[in-house]
């Protein structure tokens, strides 16, 4: 039943990104072509410096263009928000054993949520459900909505920025001064995505406190140290999940509220692009060997430690990318007798670094 309540919720998470940057990232695809294409009938070669009256009408209309698009629809995500949270409820309902029966339950991202809402009451199911998927969504979801599209339209803003001070460039040059309106389309996708997973795991929390039950962690199949450092556990009195990381460096990832407050991990996303959700555990007795929370501890130790460590040895397994950094850096000559130079290992440690801060916010 897990699984095929993921799978419903993933449905809803790429409808959502589908609507905060598609219109966004078509036009910046658009303009990206228009560049290419002006570039080779103004200018011809790619690699040479460019500059004078043809190169500044250029920069000109490519700033206007950047200007001119289109601003983010933060509406359509809230609507999935609403969507996600009946969703959760619904789901988290389903997994305590309570009957609700809900046809569109594979397909969530094709109903509206006051169509959700209208079949669940005819449907019969427990007052308490209805009345936990009405609820509105928080404040602290319309504020990420509108932080993500401020945030979108600066980057856009940057960018017409920097090409409009573009004296001489190459085309090379150009697109990188276009790249923070490229990463605008991602920042909303990984917002909306953020706020569907947020909505749905509030929606879960609803359902298991109406009917008495505590929640556990479950992270995703690929979780990163902290996430997978948390799966099969229960948050802790004040409702709080605490991460070990599993020999993660920096501090733990953490949100942060309008006011720029960290806010208290209760519900996952832990950090950007997290698939992480609640389970719910019903049981009055703490979890046995064979339960869901206890596999889940098992996996994640299986996969991030290292249990025939000796002392002088890190008890944390390394990541494959770390361990391939590690075995170019300090192999001498590769097979065919070519040695690695210096910078290109020292180039993808860095490229590994940001893959990371990425992947968790940090």
């Amino acid at each position: 039943m897990v699984a095929q309540h993921d799978a419903a919720a993933l449905l809803l998470e790429l409808a959502a990104a589908y609507v905060a940057a598609s219109a966004l990232t078509t036009a910046v695809s658009s303009v990206l072509r228009w560049v290419t294409a002006q570039w080779g009938v103004l200018f011809g070669v790619v690699q040479t410096r460019q500059s004078g009256p043809v190169f500044d009408r250029f920069t000109r209309q490519l700033e206007q263009k950047l200007r001119g698009l289109p601003a983010p629809d933060t509406a359509a995500v809230l609507e999935h928000a609403r969507r996600a949270r009946v969703l959760g409820v619904v789901q988290g309902f389903r997994e305590t054993g309570v009957q609700v029966p809900a046809a569109w339950l594979t397909h969530p991202e094709r109903i509206s949520a006051e169509r959700m809402l209208a079949d669940l009451e005819h449907a019969g199911v427990p007052h308490q459900v209805v009345v936990e998927a009405r609820k509105a969504v928080d404040r602290s979801t319309r504020s990420r909505l509108s932080w993500g599209r401020s945030e979108a339209l600066d980057r856009i803003e940057r960018a017409a920025k920097q090409v409009h001070d573009l004296d001489e460039a190459t085309l090379h040059q150009v697109m990188e001064a276009m790249a923070s309106a490229q990463s605008a389309s991602r920042l909303l996708e990984a917002t909306a995505k953020a706020v569907v997973v947020k909505q749905l795991n509030e929606g879960i929390l609803a359902a298991a406190t109406a009917v008495g039950a505590r929640v556990f962690w479950v992270a995703e199949a690929d979780a990163c140290r902290w996430c997978a450092s948390a799966a099969g556990t229960f948050p802790g009195p004040d409702g709080v999940f605490r991460m070990r990381g599993f020999g993660a460096r920096g501090p733990a990832p953490y949100r942060l509220n309008a006011a720029g407050e960290k806010i208290p991990l209760r519900v996952p996303p832990a950090h950007n692009h997290c698939r992480c959700r609640l389970g719910i555990w019903r049981a009055r007795r703490p979890p046995g060997p064979d339960d869901l929370p206890t596999r889940l501890r098992h996996e994640a130790s299986a996969r991030f430690l290292n249990p025939n460590a000796v002392p002088t040895e890190p008890a944390f397994q390394p990541t494959p990318a770390s361990q391939l950094l590690t075995l170019v850096a300090t192999r001498s000559r590769s097979r065919r007798g070519r040695t690695v130079p210096g910078h290109v290992v020292e180039r993808a440690r860095r490229t590994l670094r940001a893959s990371i801060r990425r992947r968790t916010g940090r």
